[in-house]
């Protein structure tokens, strides 16, 4: 329900839902048989998308990954009436140097 909950605005849900991802990986990466449950799980629900060395590989660079270098960020939008978003021009450019996309 926390990251699910809408009443203030879909920009407030994606800081709970950001917020809630980090912690999770902090947390999995805390407990080594959590990793391997949760390794096991994904490669289930993804109908084994991934490969067995490709899960391994993906754990290794999250563990290597602090929380602190993780950057979480949206493009910037202009709200307009009916819930409608368009890209903001403007900020665009800034946005993107911001993660070093550009």
């Amino acid at each position: 329900g926390y990251v699910r909950y809408r009443q203030d605005s879909d920009f407030e849900r994606q800081k709970r839902q950001k917020k809630l991802l980090l912690a999770m990986k902090d947390k999995v990466m805390a407990n080594k048989l959590a990793v391997r449950d949760l390794a096991d799980d994904t490669l289930t629900l993804t109908s084994n998308a991934f490969q067995s060395n490709e899960m391994a590989a993906l754990i290794r660079f999250a563990s290597n990954v602090d929380s602190g270098n993780i950057k979480l960020g949206a493009l910037p939008v202009i709200e307009r009436s009916n819930y409608d978003l368009y890209m903001d021009p403007r900020q665009l450019r800034d946005t993107l140097s911001t993660y070093r996309l550009n």
